[in-house]
C-alpha cells in the first residue's frame, strides 16, 4: 500500500465516500488519522487523549494482565469504565467504541458500561496458556511499527522473570530496514529478548517455527511470550504449535 502514506490515502477514500449526514469517528491523537478528514463532507467526531478530542479519555490504572480502567469525557459528562483487553492502546480503541455509541444516541454512561463485555478478536492481544506454564500474548494478526511498539510496551509492563518477543516481519512499512531497527532498539530498551521468526530484518539469526517452539519449551514457567508479525509472517503458527 506504500507505507503509512498509502494507508492514509486508502482510508481517506472511505471518509470521502461518506454522505453529508454521515459521521466519521477519527483518532485525534494520530496526525495520520486526522489527515484522512481533509476532504470529507461528513461530520467528524474525534476521540483521544488530546484536549481537542470530542471524546477524551484518561487511563486511571493498569492491572498486571494489561487490562485498564479509564475515565471517558464527553460534553461535560464523565464516566469510568473497565477495558478488559490488554494494553493501554486498547483504551483508545475503547474510546472509538464509546464514540460509536454516543453517535447512535446512547448515553455516555451506557456506552462506557458496555466496554466490560468486550471480547478480543482472534490473534489480537489474546492471553493464552502455553506449555510449561508459560503465558502467551497472541497479537499475531498483523503488525506495523506503531502496533508492534504498543504490544512490546504492554509486554514490558507485565510482571515476569523473563519476557520474550517472537516477531515476524512487518510488511506494511515504507522503509523495512529502518522500521525493524526501531523495534530492535525498543526491545533492548525494554529488556525484552527478541526472537526473529524466519526473517533477517531484525538482524538476528532467523529461527524456524520448530526451533522457536523448542526454545520456548525450554524456558521457565515465569516467562511471558509475545507473538506478533504481519499477516505474511503467519506468526500464529508458533502460537498454535506451542499451545498444543
Amino acid at each position: 500500500v506504500g507505507g503509512i502514506d498509502g494507508v492514509v490515502r486508502a482510508k481517506s477514500e472511505l471518509l470521502n465516500a461518506l454522505p453529508s449526514n454521515g459521521v466519521a469517528i477519527v483518532n485525534a491523537d494520530s496526525e495520520y488519522a486526522m489527515r484522512t478528514t481533509k476532504n470529507t463532507v461528513a461530520k467528524v467526531l474525534t476521540f483521544g487523549t488530546s484536549t481537542t478530542a470530542d471524546i477524551r479519555f484518561m487511563v486511571n490504572s493498569v492491572a498486571n494482565d494489561g487490562t485498564s480502567t479509564a475515565t471517558f469525557y464527553y460534553q461535560g459528562e464523565s464516566c469510568e469504565g473497565y477495558v478488559p483487553l490488554p494494553g493501554t492502546h486498547m483504551v483508545s480503541n475503547a474510546a472509538a467504541a464509546v464514540a460509536a455509541g454516543v453517535t447512535m444516541g446512547m448515553p455516555l454512561s451506557l456506552s462506557v458500561a458496555g466496554l466490560k463485555n468486550a471480547v478480543p478478536a482472534p490473534h489480537r492481544m489474546v492471553w493464552l496458556d502455553g506449555a510449561n506454564g508459560l503465558r502467551i500474548l497472541d497479537d499475531s494478526y498483523n503488525a506495523n511499527v506503531t502496533s508492534m511498539s504498543a504490544a512490546l510496551r504492554t509486554l514490558a509492563e507485565t510482571s515476569a522473570q523473563k519476557r520474550i518477543a517472537v516477531l515476524g516481519a512487518m510488511a506494511e512499512v515504507a522503509d523495512p530496514d529502518s522500521s525493524h531497527a526501531q523495534i530492535v532498539s525498543l526491545c533492548r530498551e525494554l529488556k525484552i529478548e527478541l526472537i526473529s521468526l524466519e526473517t533477517d530484518l531484525y538482524r538476528t539469526t532467523a529461527m524456524s517455527v520448530d526451533e522457536v517452539v523448542r526454545y520456548l519449551k525450554a524456558q521457565s514457567a515465569d516467562t511471558i511470550v509475545l507473538a506478533k508479525g504481519s499477516r505474511v509472517a503467519a506468526v500464529e503458527r508458533v502460537v498454535q504449535a506451542f499451545s498444543e
